[in-house]
């Protein structure tokens, strides 16, 4: 479900694997794990920390509508939790991305 990526850099032999660890770092720290991972990748912490302003701003709605909706019912708590996991889910993935996007743009390939 939550692909693992093995990156290579060319001219040494250095290498990352991005596995299942990074998407729960990525979707508790976001844009600050975006900037741990790498020289240069402010800009891509940057635009992860509006990711992660637009997902907050998602799972509020979501949890504003659920209460709503459903009042105190377990229906509702369950909307809740899926309402938040489901942007701390989206998180992680599009932190993930952004940190395997800017190492291939910084030149490093994928692993064989």
């Amino acid at each position: 479900m939550l692909p693992t990526y093995r990156l290579d850099r060319p001219d040494s032999d250095d290498s990352i694997i991005i596995d299942g660890w990074s998407y729960v770092w990525a979707a508790l720290a976001g844009p600050f794990y975006v900037m741990s991972k790498g020289k240069g990748f402010y800009l891509l912490a940057a635009l992860m920390a509006a990711i992660t302003l637009m997902l907050a701003i998602g799972a509020f709605l979501g949890l504003l509508i659920a209460v709503q909706l459903f009042d105190a019912s377990v229906l509702g708590l369950a909307a809740m939790l899926i309402s938040i996991a489901g942007a701390f889910l989206l998180n992680g993935v599009a932190g993930v991305q952004l940190v395997h996007w800017g190492y291939v743009r910084a030149g490093w390939k994928m692993g064989y």
